[in-house]
């Protein structure tokens, strides 16, 4: 869609430029103004769609390990590898974008109120952040299930909001650039904004304001535009504004926010910027999928609690994601990748017959075979540890773990994203991270059937065939913080799901009980096994 430089623009323009008393600052004091607080309805979030072929569990062979994934800090100039976000997205973009322009601070402290990222508070004097994030998430290119209060005055410099970030723009996803240039002196043209781009503005050394935008659309000049807060005479408005014209270097709200002669209005941009761009596409949702989310998300409303849930197709598609990049204490569930690093451990020390080693040999005055039944069936603490520490004194975990390309992971303490335990999980499945012995070894572990198995994930056990496998282990935490959790690979016929939920007791209006949240789980293992028959 092409936008030219009509009268119309240069009027709104001069009458930013002649007007603005002071920059857009995301951390200022606003006013006390009373307003009642509209609905703001999201668009439903963008999904994924791919069916891999997935082979059961008995056929699969071992593969090579992965090749540790590169991270390091791209340069300043990205290599553009094409634009993963579609025309329909883009749009998609422009669209919700126009929804939260307001011509006055009435409207303008309306939206800012409706959005919520101030408990029943909020103005438009301190919206950047969360105004730059939810126009993303109505877009569907970011997921919904965040707070808008996270990204109020947000600071992604190290030591501040660094986990935030890496929760939502996880570095597998998403480039991380960061330019020290003021934003004036910038060759558009050499590096181009893209739909869609997240950035951090930094003021910088003369500047009075640190600012966020997103990158709404690129028309086809190449001008790039941001829907942004403003303050006015009037008071606060949010107004498209053009951010630079790469055929007329000079002109746009980069150059405006960083010339000292508009230094009444505000400086911003000299200090250069972060950026978050995506680099995978994000697929749109089958109707089908769209409605399991729907009906998972009313299951997690009506019992409450805080949630990270992953649920996807082994080594495919994702079907629901939940915070799935948000560190979080898995409980018992890193049990399993302590005991594939114990076999890891057996196979660099030459260990060749586990069977006979592990009945033959053990620690602390019992048998590793029974360790490790007492960890994987019984989530036994103290076996836990015996296997932990005899691990670690024969391989560096830190460097095993970091070869398997996981990243995020931690054992002391003890600390998991979805996202890696999903990479544990399926690499045992596929037999690509230890060996067929190891892995049938840990399977028959998690197999093994105790009495509260049919509770939480295992409710669906009872609708099995004799082909149908769950692999399940479970975690809880009955102090402070409240947390109870289920992971399982489940298989149907040639079929291999990765379930992962983990409820934890939330606060305020979420706050909730241990036995509403095996409720909730219990209902979503039954939404779950609803969607895949």
């Amino acid at each position: 869609m092409e936008f030219k430089l009509t009268r119309k623009y240069i009027i709104v323009r001069f009458f930013i430029l002649a007007f603005l008393l002071i920059g857009s600052n995301c951390t200022s004091s606003p006013p006390d103004v009373s307003i009642t607080k509209p609905t703001v309805t999201p668009t439903p979030p963008l999904q994924q769609s791919s069916t891999p072929t997935i082979q059961p569990i008995r056929q699969l062979t071992p593969t090579n390990e992965p090749q540790v994934e590169d991270t390091a800090t791209p340069a300043v100039k990205p290599q553009d590898n094409g634009d993963v976000i579609t025309p329909v997205q883009k749009e998609r973009l422009y669209q919700a974008s126009l929804k939260y322009i307001a011509t006055n601070e009435v409207d303008a402290i309306k939206i800012a109120r409706g959005m919520n990222f101030v408990h029943n508070d909020g103005h438009p004097a301190s919206m950047c952040g969360p105004l730059s994030i939810a126009i993303l998430m109505d877009a569907g290119l970011m997921e919904k299930y965040m707070d808008l209060h996270e990204f109020w005055e947000l600071n992604p410099r190290p030591g501040y909001n660094e986990n935030t970030m890496k929760t939502f723009f996880p570095e597998d996803r998403y480039l991380w650039l960061t330019n020290s240039t003021p934003i004036n002196k910038i060759d558009y043209k050499e590096f181009p904004l893209k739909a869609g781009d997240f950035i951090y503005l930094f003021a910088g050394n003369g500047g009075n304001f640190d600012h966020i935008i997103t990158v709404s659309r690129v028309d086809s000049m190449g001008r790039a535009y941001s829907v942004s807060n403003l303050n006015t005479p009037s008071g606060y408005i949010i107004s498209e504004v053009l951010l630079y014209d790469p055929n007329q270097p000079g002109t746009g709200m980069f150059y405006d926010w960083t010339n000292r002669k508009y230094k009444r209005l505000g400086l911003t941009g000299l200090g250069g910027f972060q950026l978050w761009r995506l680099k995978v596409p994000i697929k749109d949702k089958t109707p089908r999928e769209i409605k399991l989310a729907e009906n998972i998300d009313a299951t997690l409303t009506k019992y409450g609690g805080k949630w990270n849930v992953l649920i996807k197709k082994i080594d495919g598609e994702v079907l629901y994601s939940r915070r799935a990049y948000e560190k979080i204490h898995p409980a018992s569930a890193i049990k399993v990748p302590i005991a594939m690093l114990f076999f890891k451990a057996l196979e660099e020390n030459g260990v060749e017959n586990y069977s006979e080693f592990l009945s033959q040999h053990g620690v602390d005055q019992r048998t590793f075979m029974d360790a490790l039944h007492a960890m994987l069936v019984y989530s036994e603490e103290p076996a836990t540890t015996s296997i932990t520490n005899w691990t670690a004194d024969q391989i560096h975990i830190d460097s095993v773990i970091l070869g398997w390309g996981i990243k995020s992971t931690t054992f002391t303490p003890r600390r998991s994203t979805l996202i890696d335990l999903a990479k544990f999980y399926e690499g045992l499945y596929n037999g690509n991270l230890v060996s067929n012995a190891a892995r049938e070894t840990i399977f028959a572990f998690l197999e093994e059937y105790t009495p509260n198995d049919d509770t939480r994930l295992g409710v669906i056990r009872k609708y099995f065939s004799p082909q149908d496998h769950i692999f399940l282990k479970r975690g809880s935490i009955i102090i402070n913080p409240l947390d109870v959790g289920d992971v399982a690979i489940i298989t149907r016929g040639d079929e291999a799901y990765m379930v992962e939920i983990f409820g934890f007791q939330g606060k305020e209006e979420t706050l909730t009980t241990f036995e509403n949240l095996e409720k909730a789980i219990e209902e979503v293992a039954m939404v779950f096994w609803e969607y895949i028959q």
